[in-house]
């Protein structure tokens, strides 16, 4: 074969194995034994709060007002607050930089107090955020409260609660998803918790129902596993309904 053929064949050769290269897969992958760096959250800071998992208020109504009960059951060990931080994350986590906020027992027990008629929840809310966050501080902050529900004898209950009137047994759980400013403390939005189900105006409604005598405090002060997952469920079924709502905030 000439030698002119020779070089014209090994030049096309060469030129098809470049273009084979260039059109080859480029797999970026990591070599053995490395690992992806995970993806860094750029989402806004959002801090979550939850003050509603400490006790479950019982009010049983007597024979008359004197006869009227009014007591604090704890339940700390049901770790109600952590599925709140679990559920809202769940649906925000995505979109935010969640970052739950750990403050003392007991914060926002000022706000359970009894009649006091020259208070305003709203800026004592806003002076307990100041004193328990630290900087850094994030962009915003979803407080999880209580809500105080008036009962028709004059009781109340506020967040879980359980009564007892005649012979009947209720259970509640009444409570809001709050949004604030993360400088001032200014409140954004306020998302009370509230089921899917509606009454025959429309309206939708606080998680509650009638509920049996194994709701009740034992003896000795203690409530069993129906009340812990009784209440649980409350909590979950209007987070599910409520949390869609602070998507945007």
């Amino acid at each position: 074969m000439p030698l002119k053929t020779v070089a014209v064949i090994a030049g096309l050769v060469r030129r098809c194995a470049v273009v084979a290269l260039a059109c080859a897969p480029v797999y970026a992958g990591p070599a053995s034994g490395q690992s992806i760096a995970p993806r860094k959250d750029t989402g806004k800071c959002v801090g979550i709060i939850s003050a509603i998992g400490d006790t479950v208020a019982v009010a049983k109504t007597g024979f008359t007002v004197f006869n009227n009960e009014n007591f604090k059951v704890p339940i700390d060990a049901w770790r109600i607050d952590d599925l709140v931080f679990s559920k809202i994350s769940s649906v925000l986590g995505r979109r935010s930089n969640l970052k739950r906020i750990s403050v003392p027992q007991g914060s926002f027990a000022v706000l359970e107090e009894g009649y006091r008629p020259f208070s305003d929840p709203a800026e004592e809310a806003r002076a307990i955020l100041a004193k328990v966050i630290t900087a850094p501080r994030c962009d915003r902050y979803i407080v999880v409260m209580k809500i105080r529900m008036a009962l028709k004898t004059g009781q109340r209950v506020d967040g879980l609660g359980l009564s007892f009137q005649g012979n009947q047994y209720y259970a509640s759980a009444a409570f809001s998803l709050n949004v604030y400013d993360g400088q001032n403390f200014a409140l954004l939005e306020k998302h009370q918790a509230l089921t899917g189900e509606k009454n025959f105006l429309g309206r939708r409604l606080v998680p509650g129902r009638e509920v049996d005598k194994t709701w009740w405090p034992t003896a000795n002060g203690t409530l069993g596993p129906a009340a812990r997952d009784g209440f649980r469920s409350f909590v979950l079924e209007s987070l599910e309904a409520t949390v869609p709502e602070l998507s945007n905030s």
